[in-house]
C-alpha cells in the first residue's frame, strides 16, 4: 500500500457491547443487495455505520466486503481513488480471489480509474461489496463524476452501500426508477417501540416491566429529536430497577419524562418510535 494511504481506513469497524439487534434494518440491507445502490442517508447519531456493520456481521458468509472510512482527505481524486482501490485489493485477498488489475492514478489522476475499477471487477467469481463510509465529506464535482461513472455501469456481482448525512449529487432519481436505488432514511432508523423496550432492558439494564415501556409511546406527536440514553447523559444519574412498588413508580416516571422530550410516534411505524443513537457513530 502506498505510503500515503491508511490501512485503518480499510479496517470494518467493531460493534460496541450492547448494541440492539435490529433484524429489519439488516432486512432492508440484505434485499439492497439486488441494486446497484444502498444510500443510507439520515443526520449524525442515527447510527447509520452501525447499522450496515451489524447487517455485514449478520449476513450469510460469501463474498467480499470492501469498507472504506472517509474523510476530509479523500475529497480529491488523488486520494480517494487510491484508497478505494486499495480497499478493493483488500476485499478480494480476503477471500483469496486474485489482485484486480487496476492501474495506479496518475499524477494527476485521469478518469480512467472508474472505468478500469469497472473491468477489473467484472469476471470476479464471488459478490463483493463496497461500503464508502461518511460519503457526506466528499464534495469534490471530480469524485462525484467517478462515483457516477462506477455506478452506471457497475457489474452485477458488485454492490455499493454508502453512508451519508446529505444526499449526494449522484443520479439518484434515475437509480430509482430504474430500480437500483434502495434508501434507508431517519424515519427507517429511528427505534421502534420493541427496539426501545430491547435497549432499555438489554443494554441498559433498566428492567422495565411492559406498562413501563408501553408508557415510552405517550410522548409528545411531532418531529423527531435526537436523543441520548439516560446512562450516556449521566453515568451516575442511572434509573433504578424495579424491584419495589417504589423504585417501580420512579422508574416509570423518569422514564416517561425522558421519553416525552425523545420520542415520538413515526409516520413510517405503527408504534411509536425513537432516536435513539445505536452508537456513538454516523
Amino acid at each position: 500500500m502506498p505510503g500515503s494511504l491508511i490501512a485503518t481506513k480499510l479496517f470494518v469497524p467493531k460493534l460496541k457491547a450492547g448494541v440492539v439487534d435490529r433484524g429489519r434494518l439488516s432486512g432492508q440491507l440484505q434485499r439492497g443487495g439486488a441494486a446497484k445502490l444502498t444510500l443510507v442517508s439520515a443526520p449524525a447519531g442515527f447510527g447509520k455505520t452501525t447499522a450496515v456493520v451489524a447487517w455485514l456481521k449478520s449476513r450469510p458468509t460469501g463474498g467480499a466486503v470492501a469498507w472504506l472510512s472517509l474523510d476530509q482527505t479523500d475529497n480529491q481524486p488523488a486520494m480517494f481513488w487510491p484508497h478505494v482501490t486499495a480497499a478493493l485489493q483488500d476485499a478480494v485477498g480476503r477471500i483469496g480471489a486474485p489482485q484486480l488489475d487496476i492501474p495506479q492514478p496518475a499524477e494527476p489522476p485521469d478518469d480512467r480509474i472508474p472505468a478500469a475499477i469497472v473491468n477489473a471487477l467484472a469476471p470476479l467469481p464471488e459478490s463483493l461489496e463496497l461500503v464508502l463510509d461518511d460519503y457526506h465529506v466528499i464534495d469534490q464535482p471530480a469524485v462525484h463524476a467517478g462515483v457516477t461513472f462506477l455506478l452506471e455501469h457497475l457489474p452485477p456481482n458488485v454492490h455499493v452501500v454508502m453512508t451519508t448525512r446529505a444526499d449526494p449529487p449522484l443520479p439518484l432519481a434515475r437509480l430509482r426508477a430504474q430500480g437500483d436505488l434502495v434508501e434507508i432514511r431517519a424515519a427507517d432508523l429511528r427505534f421502534t417501540a420493541d427496539e426501545v423496550a430491547a435497549y432499555l432492558n438489554g443494554a441498559i439494564g433498566l428492567g422495565l416491566s411492559a406498562a413501563d415501556v408501553a408508557a415510552l409511546g405517550t410522548g409528545r406527536r411531532g418531529g423527531s429529536r435526537r436523543c441520548s440514553s439516560p446512562r450516556s447523559r449521566s453515568r451516575g444519574a442511572r434509573m433504578p430497577r424495579p424491584s419495589s412498588p417504589g423504585s417501580q413508580a420512579m422508574t416509570a416516571t423518569s422514564s416517561t419524562t425522558w421519553s416525552r422530550r425523545c420520542c415520538s410516534a413515526s409516520p413510517r411505524t405503527s408504534g411509536s418510535s425513537c432516536s435513539i443513537p445505536a452508537s456513538s457513530t454516523g
